[in-house]
């Protein structure tokens, strides 16, 4: 059942409101939900992604990195992180970081003396700003790898209508359909903890499959 099966069985039952108020709601009543599982259990959307140092430094904007200071971003879905290990470069073993408050004692005495040319062993400490911005007790060098266990944000529900779609024999082409572009690829693929095989998937409008059907 995608997007638009929900606004026309919503639509059937009260009938009389634009399509825009059914989305509306329905995005009230999916926002409801997810606020009360992700406080019953996170596990349900939780995901773990491993990242890379590019630049010693103890600040990363996780969510966007938007210094290019690690190979990549951990997720723009990301909503709370609940987890972070780093193995450092030429090393064997995960090194758990504590989340601390900025002006607790480890935190402040690793942050006050520094390892020179980077940190490289633990013990590791952290303090987080907002749910993205995670601020180390000392900046780990250049390829360490940073993996963090996080919780994944509400994405609403969305209709998007446009392009057209033909036939040239088995080969169904579609122009201006926009299908790649209806999710970011941060959106598309597995589920966050997906484990049971769920995709996220764009589906036709069945206006726009019988379209296809008549051309065929």
């Amino acid at each position: 059942m995608n997007t638009v099966d929900l606004q026309n069985l919503v639509a059937r039952r009260v009938p009389g409101f634009d399509p825009s108020e059914y989305l509306s709601e329905l995005n009230d009543a999916y926002q409801e939900a997810y606020d009360i599982i992700i406080q019953l259990d996170d596990s349900y959307f939780t995901d773990i992604a491993t990242v890379t140092v590019n630049t010693q430094q103890d600040n990363f904007d996780l969510q966007w990195n938007q210094d290019a200071a690690l190979d990549t971003a951990v997720s723009r879905r990301l909503f709370q992180i609940d987890r972070v290990r780093l193995l450092f470069a030429n090393s064997n073993g995960w090194i758990p970081s504590d989340h601390l408050h900025f002006n607790q004692a480890d935190f402040l005495a690793q942050q006050q003396n520094p390892t020179p040319g980077g940190q490289t062993t633990g013990p590791m400490f952290h303090v987080l700003y907002g749910r993205d911005q995670i601020k180390f007790s000392r900046p780990p060098v250049v390829g360490t790898k940073i993996e963090v266990t996080f919780s994944s944000e509400f994405m609403p529900l969305t209709t998007l209508s446009a392009g057209t779609v033909t036939s040239a024999g088995a080969v169904l082409t579609g122009t201006g359909t926009k299908f790649t572009q209806l999710l970011g690829p941060d959106f598309q693929g597995d589920l966050p903890g997906g484990s049971f095989g769920l995709e996220i998937e764009a589906e036709p409008h069945p206006a726009d499959m019988d379209s296809a059907r008549r051309r065929l």
